[in-house]
């Protein structure tokens, strides 16, 4: 597992920077350099959809900084330099990691990664969105659809500036009572929500991802790509309504 995420880390973080090579020996390289930036997305990775609890989040800036958004690692910050057609990509613990592009448009791109023993290959596309201010505030779940996977029943979700929600029942008099569990973490990189939690009593921190279709004034829909016990994949979604003030 260590060295699947070692071979994610490196596709997320040097993907198409690779292209932008600084030796002046590639007349498009200009081109190139101004196409890496901004923010990537992973839609698939060996060669399957990627799921969205999986998702990569890469975000390039010029001068060869840039962060990672996977699970756990928040806007995680990379560096990363050009040696000919690859990127030397850098973590805090100065392990480097190698990326070679295969082609990268305004929207999209293609990429390897490789240790001398695995290869893979990784698409992503670009995001061009940013529902981190969007979504702050109460929401109501109001319809979903698909498999259900952590309480999809009715609820409210408050999210709060400093990166902590507040998650909300409602009892049989009508009254939304919150949990109060130990942890209720949250961000959002782009288009892509990501939630870490752990329940009152017990030991277990579970976790979840969504993309973020869109919030449109006081709608908001989400939808993700889910793998069952047996390996078959579904799609489920879940539609909010804005509750009260906007923050």
């Amino acid at each position: 597992m260590q060295k699947i995420y070692h071979l994610v880390l490196a596709a997320t973080i040097g993907a198409a920077a690779v292209l932008s090579s600084c030796n002046g020996n590639n007349p498009e390289s200009k081109s190139l350099e101004t196409k890496i930036i901004g923010k990537w997305k992973s839609v698939t990775q060996f060669g399957e959809e990627t799921l969205t609890n999986q998702r990569l989040i890469g975000t390039y800036e010029a001068g060869g900084k840039g962060y990672l958004s996977w699970r756990k690692f928040n806007k995680k910050p990379l560096t990363y330099t050009i040696s000919d057609d690859y990127v030397i990509i850098k973590d805090e613990t100065s392990v480097e990691y190698k990326q070679k592009v295969l082609s990268i448009d305004d929207n999209s791109m293609s990429s390897t990664v490789g240790d001398g023993v695995i290869s893979a290959e990784f698409n992503f596309k670009k995001v061009t969105v940013d529902y981190s201010r969007d979504i702050l505030g109460m929401w109501e779940r109001v319809a979903k659809s698909g498999d259900e996977t952590y309480g999809d029943s009715i609820a409210r979700m408050k999210y709060k500036e400093d990166g902590t929600y507040i998650y909300s029942l409602r009892d049989e008099q009508g009254n939304w009572q919150p949990l109060g569990d130990p942890i209720s973490e949250w961000y959002v990189d782009g288009d892509w929500i990501f939630t870490r939690w752990q329940n009152q009593g017990v030991d277990t921190i579970e976790y979840e991802g969504w993309d973020i279709d869109y919030i449109r004034g006081n709608e908001m829909k989400w939808s993700a790509l889910r793998e069952r016990e047996d390996g078959s994949h579904y799609t489920t979604t879940i539609t909010w309504a804005r509750v009260g003030e906007n923050k």
